[in-house]
């Protein structure tokens, strides 16, 4: 063989060479994410918004019955009771 065709030979080997050590090294990911906890934080944050929005129903409603019995208690007590003047 010819000093031309051995170098050529010894190029067209380093391509290959190179070609197969770019391609072993060539990465492809896809990362994974675990989201358990997140799903679980907000289910349960959830939760407490459900059970203090129940609380706030419930104790508007306890506001309302005060409201409504102080009021009585207050006609009550300034009522002219037959008093006349």
């Amino acid at each position: 063989m010819t000093n031309d065709m051995m170098n050529l030979r010894s190029l067209v080997e380093a391509g290959e060479t190179g070609e197969s050590v770019q391609s072993s090294l060539s990465i492809t990911a896809k990362p994974e994410i675990d989201d358990s906890s997140l799903r679980s934080t907000l289910a349960l944050a959830n939760a407490l918004r459900s059970a203090l929005s129940a609380i706030d129903v419930a104790i508007g409603e306890i506001a309302r019955k005060a409201d409504t019995k102080l009021s009585r208690e207050m006609n009550r007590n300034f009522s002219d009771h037959g008093v006349a003047p």
